[in-house]
Formats: structure tokens, sequence, C-alpha cells
């Protein structure tokens, strides 16, 4: 019986521990793993679906809700020192200050922004050692990859479910595409969320096609049988892939990047 207190004593201060941070950024929550510094966090934000890594560890810390909706309440519950945010929840700082908790917002707009906050949070938790390592890491699987085979050729990567929103250069996604040499179609729309519709791919007939859907790619392709008239359709180059493998700065970048590019030239 006093073992089953004292474990549950144990959780409730885990759960309810005061100081430490908040992390409502995925890709910062990844790069707090990599860098060995997970213990400074005390609660995170939860996505949509369980794509963060290490997976099983990452569950197990407490959440404060979505991570574009967090839960503000059960924040200045535990009293953090600090709260990240990210892309789509820095408006809760205002909110954060009215009772004085602090907050910092870390986007990741291209790679070099990636390394900045990886070297940011690695002095901010004493690891910047730890943090030059992966920096390295990352640049030297970066300066392997080669990209010869798909090198100007043209690509159009939007997301279905947000009517067919491309990614364009004020994207890391887009810079990505730009990393990959690939001629980013998206750059031709207007708009800092340029629309690709089916007219526009039609005309463009894009190398590649990547579709952010939860459909699978016959289900989608149900939907818009024209694209069956596409190169890409006909040389297999359309790509289902899901939207944060290329857009969250995460140390595994460069992992997703290197997996697309092989799709491609198979």
């Amino acid at each position: 019986m006093k073992k089953i207190i004292f474990a549950i004593f144990i959780t409730t201060n885990l759960l309810f521990a005061k100081g430490g941070i908040v992390v409502l950024d995925p890709s910062t929550i990844e790069i707090f793993f990599a860098l060995g510094a997970q213990d400074k966090i005390v609660a995170i934000s939860q996505t949509e679906t369980k794509t963060l890594y290490p997976a099983k560890e990452i569950e197990k810390l407490p959440s404060v809700g979505n991570y574009a909706k967090p839960n503000l309440e059960r924040i200045i519950e535990l009293e953090p020192d600090l709260v990240i945010t990210g892309l789509f929840s820095s408006s809760i700082s205002d909110e954060l200050k009215k009772f004085n908790i602090k907050s910092i917002n870390l986007r990741s707009l291209n790679i070099e922004g990636m390394y900045a906050n990886i070297a940011k949070i690695a002095k901010m938790v004493g690891r910047v050692k730890e943090g030059e390592k992966l920096i390295k890491k990352i640049k030297e699987k970066a300066n392997s990859l080669k990209f010869s085979k798909i090198k100007g050729k043209k690509v159009i990567f939007f997301a279905e479910f947000a009517n067919n929103m491309a990614f364009g250069k004020n994207s890391l996604t887009g810079k990505v595409l730009e990393f990959m040499q690939l001629e980013n179609l998206a750059l031709k729309l207007k708009g800092g969320r340029p629309i690709a519709s089916t007219e526009f791919i039609l005309q463009e007939n894009p190398d590649f096609i990547l579709v952010a859907s939860k459909m699978s790619l016959d289900e989608y392709i149900r939907n818009v049988p024209s694209f069956k008239h596409l190169k890409a359709y006909k040389n297999n180059k359309i790509f289902i892939l899901e939207v944060w493998k290329l857009g969250r700065g995460t140390p595994r970048l460069m992992n997703h990047i290197e997996e697309l590019y092989n799709k491609m030239i198979q």
C-alpha cells in the first residue's frame, strides 16, 4: 500500500512539477531529445498524428493540449520558467505575459534557421558541445546528398486538405525543394499562401507532384482524373507525402529529404 501511495505521489509531482520548460513546437521537442535535454521539459503540446521521435519517450511527457491550441490554464498551473512556441502557437505569448511567464518563438523558415534553433536550444540547456556535434552531423548528411538526377526538374507540392495550398519560398518546405535543386512551380503563383489549381498543374505538367493528403493515391486520382494525362502520373511520380516531413525543422529532416529523393529516382 505504501508503495502505491509513493508511486502516486511521484507521478503527481511529475505531472504538476513547477519550473522547467513547456514546449509547444513539434520540431523543438525533437531537438531537445536529440541533445539529450529532455529532462528539461515539463510538458509538451500534442500533434494530431504520432509523428514525433522518439515516439514512445515523448508519449510519456505530460500534455498541455493540441500544438495549434494549447491549454493556457494548464500551462499556468505548471509555472514554467519558459514556454517555447512555434508557428501555430505564437499567439499564446501575449496571454502568458499577463501571468509573467516568459516565452520565445522558434520557427525554422529555412535550413539555416533550423541550425540556428539547435544552437539556441543547446545554449539554453547547457548542451553547447552536443549542439555543435548535432549540427555538424546534420550538415555532413546534407553535404553527402547529391541531386544531379533531378536537378532542374519541375515540382509542385500542395496540401489537398487546405484547398491545394502550395508551399512557396516563404516556407521551410519551399526552401527544401530549392535545396534539392528542383524548380518549385509554386514560385510562379501569387500570394503568401498560393493555391495550385488543377488548371495550373495541367498547364505546367510537372515532373513530380507531391500531395499532402489523408487519401491514398488511388483515391486522390479518382477525385482528379484529369491528372492521368500528366507525365508525373504516367511515370509514377505523384506521391502522397506527409506534410510535416519536409516542413518540420528537426534533426531528421535530411533523412526525409533523402527518402523522397530515392522515391523520385526509382
